[in-house]
């Protein structure tokens, strides 16, 4: 399982709050070169917000930044609001 939590460290009172965390796990089908994913994010509070699943991955050809990368632009699509 793959795990990226985005944090805020405040400037002005030295708090920290964490904003938003993505899970990216594989569901163990697939291949050994083309793996299929789940992901999830949530925001403060561990709120939901949204979550999906990638088929076909290739897993051996591409990173795990690639991966996240692919994830956010499903997730937040260019322009989308």
């Amino acid at each position: 399982m793959i795990i990226v939590t985005v944090k805020l460290h405040s400037a002005r009172n030295g708090e920290i709050s964490q904003l938003a965390r993505i899970r990216l796990w594989n569901d163990g089908t697939g291949t050994q070169e083309r793996g299929n994913y789940h992901w999830e994010i949530r925001g403060k509070g561990n709120r939901f917000m949204k979550n999906g699943e990638l088929k076909n991955w290739p897993r051996k050809s591409k990173t795990a930044l690639a991966l996240l990368q692919k994830v956010i632009n499903v997730s937040y699509p260019k322009g989308a609001k």
